[in-house]
C-alpha cells in the first residue's frame, strides 16, 4: 500500500504503545486516574487515527481492523470494535469529498456500533450511508438495515418509513424491494394493521420477483387469515400458492428443489392444521353449520403434511399427487 500507508499504520501502533508505556507500572491508584482531571487527561491522551494518503487507503485500514475482530476473544472485542468504528469515521472526517467510500464507511461503522449496543450511533451512521450513497448500493442497504434496527426495538413508524424508502428507491433491486415489502408487512401485522399487511403480502405473492419471496408472502398472508379465524380463506391461499408455484416446483434444478423445500416448510400449514383441530374440538355447532368448509381446510393442511412425508421418503414430485406441494 506504499510507504505512507505503512508510516500511518506505524503511527497508530506507536501512539497506542506510547499511551500505555507512559503510565508507570507501580503508580499509586490516584495517579492511575480516579478523579475528573485524571479522566480528562486520559481522554486527551487517547490515540487518534492517522490520516493516510487517500480515502481508499483509509478505508482499507478500517476494513483491516474490522477483519481483525474475527480472531479476538469476546472480552477484547468491544474495544476493538470501537477502534474499527473510529477508523471508519476517519474516512468521512478526512475525505468528505469521496462520498461513495464515505457511504460504505458509514454503513460498516453502523454495523459495528449496532453490534456494540450503540443504537443511536448506529442509527446516525445508517442515516449517513443513506444520505451519502445516492449512486451506490449503500443507500438501499443503509435504509434496509435502519428498518431492521427500528423493527427490533419496536419502533414501528420509523421502521416502516425506512422500508418504504427501499420500496420507493428506483436503484433498489427487485429482490430488495420485495424483501423490504415482506418486512413491512410483518411490522404492519404486529402493529394491528392486518388489512394493510395482507395487501402488501398479496402484492409480493402475486407479483414478486423471487419464487422464494413469493412463498414467504403467501405464508404470511395465510397465517394472518388464520389469526382472523378465516381458516377457509387460509386454505385457499395455500392452494393458490401451490398452483402459482407449480411450474417452478416441477423444475429439475437447484431453484426447483429450493422451491419444493420452501413449499413443504411453510409455517402456515401447521398453523392452519392446529386451528382446524381446535375448531372441530371446541365448536360442534359451528362445525355442523359450516363443517364442510372447515374439513376442506383441514384436508388441505393434511394433504400437505402427507406431501412432506413423501418428500422425506423420496417420492417424486407430482402436481397430481393428493395436493403435493
Amino acid at each position: 500500500m506504499g510507504t505512507q500507508f505503512l508510516w500511518g499504520w506505524a503511527c497508530v501502533v506507536v501512539l497506542q504503545g506510547f499511551a500505555s508505556a507512559t503510565q508507570p507500572a507501580g503508580a499509586p491508584e490516584a495517579r492511575r486516574g480516579g478523579g475528573p482531571a485524571a479522566e480528562e487527561r486520559t481522554e486527551e491522551a487517547q490515540p487518534k487515527v492517522a490520516k493516510l494518503e487517500s480515502a481508499r487507503v483509509q478505508l482499507d485500514l478500517a476494513d483491516e481492523l474490522r477483519r481483525g475482530l474475527r480472531g479476538l476473544d469476546e472480552a477484547r472485542r468491544p474495544e476493538a470494535r470501537r477502534r474499527a468504528a473510529e477508523a471508519y469515521r476517519a474516512v468521512r472526517g478526512y475525505f468528505p469529498e469521496a462520498t461513495a467510500m464515505c457511504a460504505e464507511a458509514a454503513y460498516r461503522c453502523a454495523d459495528l456500533l449496532r453490534q456494540d449496543g450503540d443504537l443511536d450511533g448506529a442509527r446516525a451512521e445508517y442515516g449517513a450511508a443513506r444520505q451519502l450513497g445516492a449512486s451506490t448500493p449503500w443507500r438501499v442497504r443503509g435504509a434496509m438495515e435502519l428498518g431492521h434496527l427500528e423493527r427490533r426495538v419496536g419502533r414501528a413508524s420509523p421502521a416502516l418509513a425506512a422500508y418504504e424508502a427501499v420500496i420507493a428507491d428506483e436503484t433498489a433491486a427487485p429482490s430488495q424491494r420485495d424483501e423490504a415489502s415482506l418486512w413491512s408487512a410483518r411490522v404492519l401485522a404486529d402493529s394491528g394493521r392486518s388489512e394493510d399487511a395482507v395487501r402488501v403480502w398479496t402484492r409480493v405473492a402475486e407479483h414478486g420477483d423471487d419464487p422464494l419471496d413469493r412463498i414467504r408472502a403467501y405464508d404470511g398472508w395465510a397465517q394472518q387469515l388464520v389469526t382472523r379465524d378465516d381458516l377457509e380463506g387460509a386454505a385457499g391461499v395455500l392452494e393458490r400458492c401451490r398452483a402459482r408455484l407449480a411450474d417452478v416446483a416441477q423444475e429439475e434444478s437447484r431453484l426447483g428443489e429450493r422451491v419444493r423445500n420452501a413449499l413443504t416448510k411453510m409455517r402456515a400449514i401447521e398453523v392452519l392444521a392446529r386451528a382446524v383441530e381446535l375448531r372441530e374440538r371446541g365448536s360442534p355447532k359451528r362445525e355442523g353449520a359450516g363443517g364442510g368448509r372447515a374439513h376442506d381446510a383441514a384436508d388441505a393442511a393434511r394433504r400437505t403434511d402427507g406431501a412432506r412425508s413423501a418428500r422425506r421418503t423420496g417420492t417424486k414430485y407430482s402436481s397430481d399427487n393428493t395436493g403435493d406441494v
